[in-house]
């Protein structure tokens, strides 16, 4: 019990440390310049996305709980809206311009999708495909997937 405390309290504490992290990195970009016309790459919003995405599948897996994947989201998306909003001076980390929302939003919903997932493949738990599309667990066990 305690050990699965502390386990969520350290994934929030990740969202947390990746939605300030990200909240500067989101808005690097590279831009090539080629016969006049430009093409933007905003590698910063990739990172940042794909670094969140392994962190709640890897806080699920190693917790073996959805909820330490939702932990993280939650973490990410505190930070995320905090770092979104202007403060009295008028400084703002995330605007609202393509970049930000692809940032805000991908995130969003990659990692929501992400933390829905079991935290172990269906392969771990000796299923096969054929037993999860009929609902079939292991002798004695309900498989929880009808």
């Amino acid at each position: 019990m305690t050990r699965t405390s502390v386990s969520l309290v350290a994934a929030t504490i990740a969202g947390l440390v990746i939605g300030l992290a990200g909240g500067f990195v989101q808005a690097h970009r590279f831009i090539w310049t080629f016969d006049g016309r430009y093409l933007v790459v905003p590698w910063g919003v990739v990172i940042v996305v794909v670094v969140l995405l392994v962190t709640i599948r890897g806080a699920a897996k190693l917790v073996h709980r959805r909820s330490a994947g939702w932990f993280v989201l939650a973490g990410w998306l505190v930070m995320t809206f905090f770092l979104a909003t202007e403060t009295p001076a008028g400084d703002i980390a995330v605007s609202s311009g393509v970049r930000q929302w692809g940032y805000v939003l991908g995130g969003a919903v990659f990692g929501s999708a992400l933390a829905t997932l079991p935290p172990r493949s269906f392969a771990s738990m000796g299923l096969t495909r054929s037993d999860v599309r009929a609902g079939a667990g292991r002798a004695g066990e309900p498989s929880g997937l009808a």
